[in-house]
């Protein structure tokens, strides 16, 4: 699929992340990108979050095959979109993403909650047998 077709279709999957065409040049190597970002709300501004480009073998691009690519903390996960199911896969790896970043976020809580409960002990058992007697007294209604 062309560079065009690509950048067109990824802005309209992607039409609630703001879609960026920014050119690699490095290493004597030319080959388009796109990225993908999202804004985070208590930082102020966009974070690249996916990036679809021509992946590079032995110093050459080979120009119709795509891959996508979305960052998770430390973590890279890609996705190559195979001629004639583009479309399928960039939806079917959005659903993945935010999939994902749900579960990390619950990994944040539950690392927190941890974190919480070894500093804050005398709290965190107070907060417990309340919220335990308030559901007791919920099965009771």
């Amino acid at each position: 699929m062309e560079y065009k077709e690509i950048l067109k279709i990824s802005n309209e999957k992607f039409s609630d992340f703001l879609v960026v065409e920014k050119p690699f040049e490095k290493y004597g190597i030319n080959r388009k990108r796109i990225l993908i970002k999202r804004f985070i709300d208590r930082l102020g501004k966009y974070f690249i979050f996916a990036e679809i480009t021509v992946p590079i073998t032995r110093l050459s691009t080979v120009d119709e095959i795509w891959v996508i690519k979305y960052k998770i903390n430390d973590n890279t996960y890609d996705f190559k979109l195979e001629p004639g199911k583009e479309i399928d896969i960039i939806e079917m790896s959005i659903d993945w993403f935010k999939e994902a970043l749900e579960v990390e976020r619950q990994r944040s809580n539950y690392i927190k909650k941890y974190q919480n409960i070894k500093n804050n002990t005398v709290s965190e058992i107070r907060d417990y047998k309340l919220n335990k007697v308030l559901w007791v007294g919920m099965d009771y209604m």
